[in-house]
């Protein structure tokens, strides 16, 4: 519903450039013989860390739902009823990333697979994967807070949750939807916390970060005159690194 079209996924662009420029401007900062990347609450995308990869020596992505590890795990073994990701592999590598020819977006493709770990997660949960792991490098999140927390307050304490899962000096990175209320899938319209960038910047910096980069990208006219799927204002990456 939302992933079928690469040529059509306006997001994509915003947050392939974003994550290529936060692992490429600060990678040089940790070992990466010995890097961990955790996506938290991925679902059944990888998008996040496709130009994580050479960067780290592996990635947990977590999911809440079982049918979402189910896809990532189905993705990870090559088998012929997972979602097909090589065109957006392939647009990141070669048009993001400037590394022309299909022998780049295929060897990403298999780099992924050989470094991703599928794990469950609850932001709810004292620890919010399982089984349990700590010591992560960077933290990517996206889309995936506002729809889970119920107030600004559970916001606030599952982004703590996540900073304690970082290294000293790790980085947590968070693409969020600004002021939505709604977003649709084929089950139905789901209700979404109300967040805006202070707000996230506050969570950041009270769980003892501090704010690098931020990045909006308004939503186009006709969305916000007639929201149908969703009714957010505009994409918002921020990222940030852990001081203490």
């Amino acid at each position: 519903m939302y992933y079928s079209d690469q040529e059509k996924d306006w997001l994509i662009n915003f947050r392939a450039k974003l994550f290529n420029e936060l692992f490429m401007k600060y990678s040089p900062k940790w070992d990466r013989k010995n890097a961990r990347l955790l996506d938290f609450s991925g679902g059944p995308v990888i998008l996040n860390y496709i130009s994580a990869a050479p960067h780290v020596n592996e990635i947990v992505h977590s999911a809440y739902k079982e049918d979402e590890r189910k896809e990532i795990e189905l993705w990870k073994n090559d088998n012929k009823d997972a979602h097909d990701w090589s065109p957006y592999v392939k647009y990141v590598v070669n048009e993001i990333e400037g590394l022309k020819g299909d022998a780049a977006w295929q060897e990403r493709v298999a780099l992924l697979r050989s470094k991703i770990k599928v794990a469950s997660c609850n932001v709810y949960d004292e620890h919010p994967i399982t089984p349990a792991e700590d010591s992560f490098s960077i933290i990517c999140t996206s889309l995936a807070l506002e729809s889970a927390c119920k107030t600004f307050d559970d916001f606030k304490a599952g982004v703590k949750k996540l900073v304690q899962l970082l290294r000293l000096g790790g980085y947590i990175s968070i693409l969020f939807v600004e002021e939505e209320t709604f977003y649709s899938t084929k089950e139905g319209k789901w209700a979404v916390l109300q967040l805006s960038l202070p707000q996230v910047q506050e969570a950041v910096e009270e769980a003892s970060c501090v704010v690098l980069m931020t990045e909006r990208d308004p939503m186009p006219i006709e969305s916000l005159e007639n929201p149908i799927l969703f009714d957010q204002k505009a994409f918002i990456f921020l990222a940030a690194y852990k001081v203490k």
